[in-house]
This record gives C-alpha cells, structure tokens and sequence, in this order.
C-alpha cells in the first residue's frame, strides 16, 4: 500500500485563502443555525403543511447554496454556513412528515431503511473514491 505524502487542500482554502481555522469554525457554525432552528421549524412544519414548508426550506437551502458563490470574505462565509444551517435544519424532518402521509407505518420503516442504507453505500462510494490512492496504492 502507498500512503501519498502531499496533503490535499479543500478549493474553498486555496481560492479563498481561508485559513484551515476559518474553515472549521464555518463548519462549526453551519450546527449551531440547524441545532437553535430545529424545534422553529418543525412547528412551522406543522402549523403550513408538509408540502408548503418542504418547497420554502428546499428554496432557501438553494438560494443559500448559491450565495457561496460569490462569498469574498471569511464573514460572509460564516453567515452563509449559518443560513445553510437554518436551510437544512427543516428539511429532513419535512421529507419524512410528507412521506408519512402516503405511507402508513410499516412501509414508512421500509422507505427509511432504504433511504438510510442508500445514503451509507453513496458515503461507501464517495470514501473509495476520495481515497482510491490510499486504497489501491497508487502514488503521486
């Protein structure tokens, strides 16, 4: 096995020059949007419906996805990670509420089953992927 000795930098740390640092404490910052919303947007969930909340958070996760973009400065990056954070926080739970109401209960832990053993196997891919010269010794 060939362990390369370089060390890979994100695009986001070359282009931007964002510190390592700034990289985490953005990462850090994108949990404390969907942690301190979560409960906001759950009850919104119900209050408008899931077909409703489901289109707002999907629109608003892109719009903010989208803004990275043009993101110049280490701030805006942080709020941009915390708006990502406020994005996502509704959308998990408003998938599986609109999907709970074609499904009934037994078939709902077959849909999650499936959805969750797809998303290991995509992480299994993305690993083998991002690490194929680790894994099959191939050295730069």
């Amino acid at each position: 096995m060939c362990i390369p000795t370089h060390h890979v930098h994100h695009p986001l740390i070359s282009h931007l020059a964002i510190t390592e640092a700034i990289y985490a404490n953005g990462a850090s910052i994108f949990f404390v949007g969907y942690s301190l919303f979560q409960v906001p947007s759950n009850l919104i969930l119900l209050r408008l419906g899931g077909r409703v909340w489901l289109s707002v958070m999907l629109v608003a996760w892109g719009l903010a996805a989208t803004a990275f973009a043009g993101m110049q400065r280490p701030v805006e990056f942080y709020v941009l990670r915390f708006l990502l954070g406020l994005a996502e926080c509704g959308t998990f739970p408003g998938m599986w509420y609109h999907l709970s109401l074609f499904y009934d209960s037994a078939h709902m832990g077959m849909c999650m089953c499936v959805w969750c053993q797809s998303m290991m196997m995509m992480m299994m891919c993305c690993f083998m992927y991002a690490n194929e010269d680790v894994l099959f010794g191939v050295c730069q």
